[in-house]
């Protein structure tokens, strides 16, 4: 779901997985096609939004992988629900998310000010110029969610969280000095 544009696909079908993409970008998909074909990977794509999983039948799948992309979903209650519809018993669902306090931060040079609230929302947040030149230049919204919609979100819909991990930009960033930036977890559908 939502596949990063050729990164975590790829690698899991040269791994022997029968992968299917699911995208809302047709740019991201194309990224997965070309290496799909480069390497003959045989990975189906579709083009989707991914609260509406409805293109795949209940129970389709041993592993959903959602790489941070529910940052760019304004209400996260439908893609956890449709994740564990199409799961099947004891399926697992692999999910990156990004820790909202990044989201409430706005940084300078050197140092961090508490600007936003939580939860962060490009269309709520921004000073409406800043809106106005995402929007002009075709940019993807962002949203930052509170840990009980990320995480308590996959909670309620019926996941068991079994592990959860947090990671940081890899020293690329001033922000590593104090926060990991990401978080991972690990649900099953029981």
């Amino acid at each position: 779901m939502a596949s990063g544009g050729g990164q975590q696909g790829p690698v899991l079908a040269a791994l022997g997985a029968e992968v299917t993409i699911f995208d809302n970008s047709e740019n991201q998909l194309n990224q997965d096609r070309k290496l799909s074909n480069e390497f003959n990977l045989n990975i189906k794509t579709i083009q989707g939004d991914m609260k509406d999983l409805g293109v795949f039948s209940d129970e389709s799948f041993d592993l959903v992988f959602n790489p941070c992309s529910v940052v760019f979903a304004e209400n996260l209650k439908p893609i956890w629900q449709e994740c564990f519809r199409v799961l099947k018993p004891n399926g697992i669902l692999m999910t990156g998310l990004i820790n909202p306090v990044t989201f409430q931060l706005a940084q300078d040079e050197q140092t961090f000010k508490l600007v936003y609230t939580q939860p962060y929302s490009d269309l709520h947040s921004l000073p409406k110029e800043k809106l106005d030149e995402l929007i002009k230049n075709q940019e993807a919204l962002e949203f930052g969610h509170s840990l009980t919609d990320q995480i308590g979100g996959q909670l309620s819909a019926g996941f068991v969280i079994t592990n959860f991990y947090e990671d940081y930009w890899g020293d690329q960033q001033l922000i590593d000095k104090y926060l990991p930036s990401f978080i991972a977890s690990r649900g099953v559908k029981s």
